[in-house]
This record gives C-alpha cells, structure tokens and sequence, in this order.
C-alpha cells in the first residue's frame, strides 16, 4: 500500500513567525476533496441500507423477547406499547415462541455443519488439492470458524445478512501472520445500494467503519512519533466537531455514519471502491499467458517484440510476438479515511484473487428485498401475546369464589366477618337465621371461558410452526400414540425440506469465504510447514505443506455437509470393524481412521510392538489390553466389548504386515 500524494488543497496554518504553510498534519496523512467524496458516497450506501437494518434490529428484539417495544401514538402521545398496556392495569405478558424454532436449525446446523473440500483443475495435482484441503481445515480451526458459523447462521435467520471480511493479519497468540476471517456487523457495514446480483457482481463500492481506542490507531498506521503527533491531533479535532450538539440528548447507541457510539473511540473507514483507468492487456503467445501492464510499461513490452524480430531473422523460424491491446480496466481500489477526510493509507488491491475482500449474503434478494425467518412469525407471536392478556384480563376480573349472604341470615351476635372466617375452615358451623323463602349463602365462582381465545392461540401456535417450518416431528416431540415408526422419520425429513433453502443459502455463503481463504493461503503461505491442526481424515503427506506445489495450480471448492458426525462416525467404526474381521484391513489401519477414543493412545502401542517385533525382541502381550482398559470407562459396556473383540482380533495379527 502507499500514501495519497495528489493533493487538491492543502489546509494552511499560521506560524510562529506570522507567515502561513500547511498544517503539519495534513503533511503526514493529507486531506483531499477526493477523500470528502467517498465518505459522502459511503454515508449514502450506509443510509440506503437503513430499512435493512431497521427491520433486523425489530426482529431482533423480537427473538430476545422484547415483544412490546413497538411505538404507538395514544392521545397525541407516543410512547411504546407496552407502556400502554402497563397504564391500561395489564401485565404486559410475552410467550417468546420465535427463538425456539431458530435454536432448532441451530442444533441440525451443528449436528451436521458443512465443510468445504478442495478439488483440481487437473487430475494429476490431487494430491496437492488434498494439501490445500488440510491447509484450510487448519485455518478454520485457527480462527474458530465453527463457531463463528453457528452465530452468523443465527444473524441470517433473524436479521437475513451474513457478512464476513477475509485478510491476512498479524496473529498476537501465534506470533505470526495468518489467513484471517473477521465478522462484520451490520450496523458497521455500507455497499453499492444498487446491487441486485445474488452473487454481487454488480457492487463497486463497499466498506465497513471499525471503531477502536487512539492508541491502536497510532500502533496501525503511525511510523514515527511525529505521525503519532498528528494522529492524535487528528482525532482530538475530529472528535470537537462531531461530539457536541449532534449527540446530546440522545442514546448512548447512536446510529450515525461519522461519529461513534462511544465519544472515546476513533472511527476509520475501511472503503473499497472499483476504478478504470487504461491500461495494456498483454496475451504472450510463447506461455499462453494473459496479464495486465500500466501505460509506463508500454516501451518494454515493444521492446521486447522487436527482440524477439531480430531474433527470428537470426534464427531463421517465426516466433510469435505478444498481442498488445489498449483496454480500459476496472481494478478495485482500498482507502482508509478518517471522519474528516485525512486519508491513512491508499492502495492498489493487495489480493491475487483481485476482488475485494468481503463475503456478503442477504436472503433472500426476490425483487430486491430483504426479510428474515423471524420476520415471518411476529405477527403470530404478536397475536399470541395479545390473546394470553385478553385472556389474563378476563380471569382477573370474573368471580373466584364470591360468597354471597343475604342480609337476612346476618344475626346479632354472629357478624358477617364471622360467617366469612367460619366459611373457608374445614370443619367450620356458621350460625344463620332463615326467613321462610330465604336463599342461604352461596359461593358464586366463574368457570366462563370464551372458547374463541384458546382457539385462536392454538391456531396461532400452529401457523407459527408452518411458518417457521420447524414441525413437531422435526422438533423431537411425542408423537401421537400409534404412530408407527417408519412414518414419524418419514414426517421428520420432510419437515427437514422447509429448512433447505436458507441452509442452502448460508452454505453457499460459506463456500464464497473459503473460496477467498484459499486464494489467501494460495498467496501468502510462502514458507514449507507442517499442518498440525488438520482433522485425522488427512494422510501424513498432506499435513506438509509445500508452497512449490500449489503455487501455480488452479483450486476450486465445493461444500457439502459434513461427515464428521455421530451417526457417521459409528457407521465408519463399524464397517472398520467388519474389514477388521474379514482381515481385509490390519489393526494399524483400522486404528488410524478409527474414531474411538483409544484410538491414537492404541495405535502408538502397536507401533511399538511392531518396532519391538523387528528388533528380535519379545512384545508384552499385557501392554495392549492394560492401553485399552486405561482409556475406556468401566461403566462403559458397550466400548468394553468394543474393546475385547478387538484385543481378540489383535492376538493374531501379525505385526510385521499390519
């Protein structure tokens, strides 16, 4: 990257001898109207995404069960409902029936989460397409993708966006620098408003604010301490004139474009914007290759031409020259700007994959609109809230137990707080003085329901689970008594289909990430090592990692659900098991793509028998049953007789050929 040196105008500042030169920290990180211009651009692409946000952030209150926080105007006042419910005498009851469907595709997201495998181009470079695999398994790991995936699944259910940003960045727990995925929020985030491409081909323009203390922006960008000077005097200005009367009187969240939530944090804009400029597409003949050259080059690129002219006629056979051709080419472009247009830095686009690094999914884009699984159930939780009240209010003002006493009965010396003590105790004797044709007291307790109220909740509960798409069966409930089997699984993966479109969705988006992941480990992974974090599906070659292999081989990846599961794995040991005792496979085998917990401990046991074996020596015949029993539970039964079929099977085996 490099500093903006084209300056439109530069600020003067007066001096201590009276004369005036530029302020000195307009030197250091300079100002330009160009600078003014993105950042106006960017708070338009911010405040054309402000009805995404809006409805994001009102679904998201509603899946935290804050259901009554809508305005309402009542007598010319406005205030939330349930401010208005509380002043009406009512609790303001929430039955939060939203997040318990999004759990659900949480937990089958998890239970089978997707992975991304890497495949060739060719069909010789498999193997380095296996390394690549590995390399990416390990950078997830790094960066704690799994997680990370589970909580943007949440944001794409409740506020439909996922948003992640793909660099290389210096790691401070391993001391070095490493593929980087970083979530991105979308109260940060601004892009091209006129985008309609799923697939965002059409954005020219995207960026995110960061928010951080001053000291991380002198560490970032500041070399010396003069740098530091005017970085600090850039932000301690930029801070007086956006802090004051833009945000008094408002909330601590303030959802502005310039200034922060917190007056003591500095904002820089990270923005990307796609420029032309002409430039000479260059396509050599002699490699097969096609690259892009600036204007300056052109003089080379001739040269080189009639180089290869004369060398022709020395030669006496063609050589084919490269076809030179003047293209206006769109590259994108990365600044970062402070609020008041000081320009951090300025750069060409740092990438090979030559996109900017950005993955975006909003779902799900029909006619250019934006909604979420939790937009589609408010209106049937609202209408739930508002039948539980109804019915709360009406419980609250029928009779419960009203005991009535004509006044007639009441005598003398037996008043009416007698009657109501001697009423409620169990072996109680109420003295009473009946009139001929007098009614004796009578306790009066409503048992009147409106029917309409719990039908309509019931209808309620039932269109939020069509709506949502998570059914009973899919939720694991009891089913109805004689309900075979085979049909509630059946009833269970259908109700699965309701999911797959946003499932789909997010797998996509995740296949767009790695995609960038492996462009990144492709680039900057320059130095061999070797690959410690990759699962145990990865044979020992591929954990070393060789850049010569991958440097110039075209990667692709595909996504798909996740074999690493519980019912996948013991499916795999079991069929491991029957080629175990078919003795199609040796225990080292089995033990090596095994995944029971002995497993690795076991494995190096055999090793060492074998080794032991080879140097003429006697193994202990103890050690392997004593391996086993230290790691499986004595209240384990199932891993116990697990464990004895395969001490059984291992009596024979012949190590020298396992």
């Amino acid at each position: 990257m490099k500093r903006i040196n084209e300056l439109k105008h530069i600020p003067l500042r007066l001096k201590s001898d009276g004369s005036v030169g530029p302020d000195p920290k307009d030197r250091y990180f300079p100002k330009s109207d160009g600078a003014i211009e993105l950042l106006e651009q960017g708070n338009q692409c911010y405040a054309s995404l402000y009805t995404i946000r809006k409805n994001a952030h009102r679904a998201d209150k509603y899946y935290r069960g804050d259901q009554w926080s809508d305005m309402v105007v009542v007598d010319g006042k406005q205030m939330t409902e349930e401010e208005y419910i509380l002043s009406q005498g009512r609790p303001a009851l929430k039955q939060n029936l939203i997040r318990p469907p999004v759990r659900n595709i949480l937990g089958q997201f998890r239970k089978s989460p997707y992975k991304s495998v890497v495949i060739s181009t060719t069909r010789d470079d498999q193997a380095a397409a296996e390394m690549m695999s590995a390399a990416l398994e390990s950078v997830h790991e790094m960066n704690k993708v799994k997680e990370l995936d589970v909580r943007k699944l949440e944001d794409y259910l409740v506020g439909a966006h996922a948003l992640y940003e793909t660099s290389f960045t210096y790691d401070e727990r391993r001391k070095r620098s490493i593929p980087t995925v970083t979530p991105i929020s979308l109260e940060q985030f601004f892009m091209t408003p006129s985008a309609r491409d799923i697939r965002g081909k059409d954005v020219d323009f995207i960026g995110h604010f960061v928010d951080c203390p001053i000291d991380e922006v002198v560490s970032t960008y500041a070399r010396t301490p003069a740098e530091e000077k005017a970085l600090r005097e850039i932000y301690s200005s930029s801070r007086r004139n956006y802090w004051g009367e833009q945000v008094k009187n408002k909330p601590y969240r303030v959802s502005s474009f310039y200034v922060p939530d917190n007056p003591n944090d500095c904002r820089i804009f990270k923005i990307w914007r796609l420029e032309g400029s002409w430039k000479y597409y260059v396509h050599d003949p002699l490699d097969g290759s096609y690259e892009i050259y600036e204007v300056k080059d052109l003089p080379g690129l001739q040269a080189e031409n009639i180089a290869r002219e004369a060398l022709a006629i020395e030669q006496g056979s063609p050589i084919p020259l490269m076809s030179i051709q003047k293209k206006f080419i769109r590259e994108w472009k990365v600044y970062h700007l402070t609020p008041t247009g000081h320009c951090l830095f300025k750069g060409e686009n740092p990438y090979l994959h030559g996109d900017h690094p950005y993955i975006v999914s909003f779902y799900p884009m029909h006619n250019n609109q934006v909604w979420s699984l939790v937009d589609d159930m408010i209106d049937q939780n609202r209408m739930i809230n508002r039948m539980v009240i109804l019915q709360d209010f009406i419980l609250s003002a029928s009779a419960k137990g009203v005991l009535i006493v004509p006044e007639d009965c009441i005598t003398d010396d037996f008043s009416l707080e007698d009657i109501a003590d001697q009423w409620t105790k169990y072996n109680g004797v109420i003295k009473i003085k009946l009139k001929p044709g007098a009614k004796a007291p009578e306790q009066i307790a409503s048992r009147a329901m409106p029917t309409g109220i719990t039908d309509m909740i019931n209808l309620q509960l039932k269109l939020i689970n069509d709506i949502g798409g998570v059914h009973e069966a899919m939720q694991g409930k009891t089913a109805a008594s004689g309900t075979p089997a085979g049909l509630y699984q059946q009833e269970a993966m259908n109700a699965q289909n309701n999911i797959v479109d946003y499932l789909d969705s997010f797998g996509s988006f995740l296949e767009n990430r790695d995609y960038k992941l492996l462009q990144l480990i492709q680039q900057y992974y320059t130095e061999p090592q070797y690959i410690a974090l990759a699962g145990k599906t990865y044979s020992e070659e591929a954990r070393h990692f060789d850049p010569q292999r991958i440097r110039d081989i075209d990667f692709e990846n595909r996504i798909s659900k996740a074999t690493d599961t519980p019912a996948m794995r013991l499916y795999m040991d079991d069929l491991l098991k029957m080629l175990l005792e078919g003795q199609y496979i040796g225990i080292e085998t089995f033990l090596e793509h095994s995944s029971m917990p002995f497993a690795d401990k076991l494995l190096q046991t055999v090793q060492r028998q074998k080794e032991q074996l080879q140097q003429g020596q006697i193994p202990d015949g103890m050690a392997l049953q004593q391996q086993m029993r230290q790691y499986i539970p004595e209240s384990s039964p199932e891993g116990l007789q697990n464990a004895q079929q395969l001490l059984n099977l291992s009596k024979g085996v012949n190590y020298a050929a396992a």
